[in-house]
């Protein structure tokens, strides 16, 4: 009669250690669940902190660019402006400004429209833009008014920079519902910041400057203070 074998059975501390693993991932989980769900809070903090940044910046754009044109507004041209004219006599380097409008532009709104108008607006900014100066800065300041702030840069340069675009532009087919428009001209009146002067009057003496270009027959730049210039004269 063969012995009888008792079953072999697993040691303690072997049959208990699924039981210590299964505890242990447990107690993990109870120690990073915090963590993890602080770590959520902070994404979701960043997510919300990097929308707001987003939407003050549209905001911001929306006030200080025209929705027609795409360029800066009159209110963002009025704080640069001042800004320039300090950094200018602070540091004595040149400033001047520009100021351009379309000729006989309210005769082409009655004529063709006022779509074939804004049409027109966003060709001129369109030029503008596309100056890509270094140190220029054109804005839309009210109807087919823009201004160019031209920082380090005096009259003289800024009159030629102007004299492309005068002559690009009166160069250009503007096409409107699948028609050419009539050629559009500017006039500009160029003013360079003399030390101790606002904003105020450096526009004026710009402004004075356009109004003798529109009175000498439009299509032609002058600069203030040298009205009987020959630099007054549009190039041919």
């Amino acid at each position: 009669m063969s012995p009888q074998t008792t079953p072999k059975t697993a040691p303690l501390d072997q049959a208990a250690s699924p039981k210590i693993a299964h505890s242990s991932s447990e107690k993990t989980d109870r120690t990073f669940a915090p963590l993890l769900e602080l770590a959520q809070m902070c994404a979701e903090q960043i997510s919300l902190a990097a929308a707001n940044v987003r939407l003050h910046s549209e905001l911001r754009n929306k006030s200080v660019k025209d929705a027609l044109t795409g360029l800066w507004n009159r209110r963002w041209f009025l704080e640069m402006a001042v800004q320039e004219i300090r950094r200018a006599e602070t540091k004595g380097k040149p400033l001047t400004l520009a100021m351009i409008d379309a000729d006989h532009f309210k005769k082409f709104n009655d004529a063709h429209g006022h779509d074939a108008g804004d049409t027109v607006l966003k060709v001129l900014a369109s030029h503008l833009s596309d100056m890509d100066v270094p140190g220029c800065f054109p804005c839309r300041i009210g109807g087919e008014e823009f201004a160019v702030v031209c920082s380090g840069i005096d009259a003289t340069r800024a009159t030629d920079i102007m004299d492309g675009l005068r002559s690009g532009l009166s160069e250009a087919q503007i096409l409107y519902s699948g028609k050419v428009l009539p050629r559009v001209t500017i006039s500009v009146g160029v003013a360079e910041f003399a030390s101790g002067e606002d904003l105020e009057s450096l526009m004026r003496r710009a402004d004075q400057a356009l109004y003798a270009a529109k009175n000498a027959g439009r299509d032609r730049i002058v600069i203030a203070d040298q009205e009987q210039s020959p630099r007054a004269a549009s190039k041919p």
